[in-house]
């Protein structure tokens, strides 16, 4: 089925540029943009992009050093722009080949950046509420309790996650398709993830970090889209927290998909005409591109490896599930399959 809407997707972006869009109104588009804008919307973004390895080494222990997650975090950025697969699966497999750390150790970190990462996605949620509701007054403390609540229902897990988690599974369980044998590995990975985020200043730290993230983005996605000569109301923001709520930083689509993913939002929002739509998917997805293509090949380069690498790591994630098991096994130490 996924790969059924893949091939639809794909096709309905060809149907667009040959279609329904003049290539030569994107160039336009393109042309005629706004660079002071352009250049603070590229810094914002920037900055989001900035912080993605610097959550993951606070995430991932001083076992690696920070050289040794950000290489990591840009290979497994690097992959993910060019192959559908999650990002919690690259995470476990980059960690060993830029750092001594095995599959196995990396991913109860893998598992708590999910966490977050849906932390990101109720920001851009709370985002798209305030924006439809903006003329609401005391808008804006509803959200910031709402966040203060995340906060504080995280912190709460990380000290109660033992005595909770029994029915955490059977919560999950009652979803279809779901069962508890299967929930077993991903949750005590989550639990062993939470407890290695120590004392409540490191959660803090990364909380804060994670909300300055969602905050980048958000702020660079508005900054470009008005660099293209686009009025920036409360239609163009909830548009926008559309498309990051499915496209957050933790989970960005594959090239083409992402283009047309957002030109479809921007077009049902009706804030953006065809051209404008496709040139703006263009410039954030090669934004995002430019940067972990660089970043990820300079850290293959540092940890010696080749794209022949990266080209086997698929291969590696029909046995993912041997390496991981190996951190029950034998938690402190290194797995002997890497």
């Amino acid at each position: 089925m996924k790969k059924l809407i893949a091939i639809i997707l794909v096709v309905l972006v060809v149907a667009l540029l040959v279609f329904v869009i003049d290539i030569r109104d994107v160039v336009n588009a393109l042309l005629n943009a706004d660079i002071d804008l352009l250049i603070y919307g590229i810094l914002a973004l920037m900055g989001g992009l900035v912080l993605l390895p610097i959550r993951w080494y606070l995430l991932v222990g001083r076992k690696v050093g920070f050289v040794g997650a950000f290489h990591s975090n840009s290979i497994s950025f690097m992959i993910r722009m060019f192959m559908p697969i999650p990002i919690a699966a690259i995470r476990v497999m980059t960690i060993s080949l830029a750092t001594p750390l095995s599959m196995g150790e990396a991913s109860p970190a893998a598992m708590v950046e999910l966490l977050f990462g849906l932390v990101e996605r109720l920001v851009f949620l709370l985002i798209f509420l305030a924006a439809m509701q903006s003329e609401t007054s005391g808008g804006m403390l509803i959200w910031t309790a709402l966040l203060i609540a995340i906060f504080v229902g995280i912190l709460w897990l990380t000290h109660h996650i033992d005595d909770y988690l029994p029915n955490i599974k059977r919560g999950l369980a009652k979803f279809p398709r779901v069962n508890e044998a299967s929930l077993e590995i991903p949750l005590e990975y989550f639990r062993d993830g939470l407890k290695s985020l120590g004392g409540t200043w490191r959660l803090t730290l990364i909380m804060l970090i994670t909300l300055v993230i969602a905050g980048s983005f958000m702020i660079g996605y508005i900054l470009i889209l008005g660099a293209l000569n686009i009025n920036i109301g409360s239609t163009e923001i909830a548009s926008l927290a559309t498309i990051l709520f499915f496209i957050a930083p933790l989970r960005p689509y594959v090239i083409i998909v992402s283009q047309i993913f957002m030109v479809i939002v921007l077009l049902t929002y009706r804030v953006a005409d065809p051209p404008s739509a496709l040139a703006f998917g263009i410039l954030v997805y090669g934004i995002e591109m430019v940067v972990w293509v660089i970043a990820g090949m300079w850290a293959l380069i540092r940890s010696n490896h080749s794209l022949r690498d990266i080209i086997e790591l698929p291969r590696k994630i029909l046995t993912a599930s041997r390496y991981l098991d190996e951190y029950f096994k034998n938690p402190n130490g290194t797995s002997s399959a890497d």
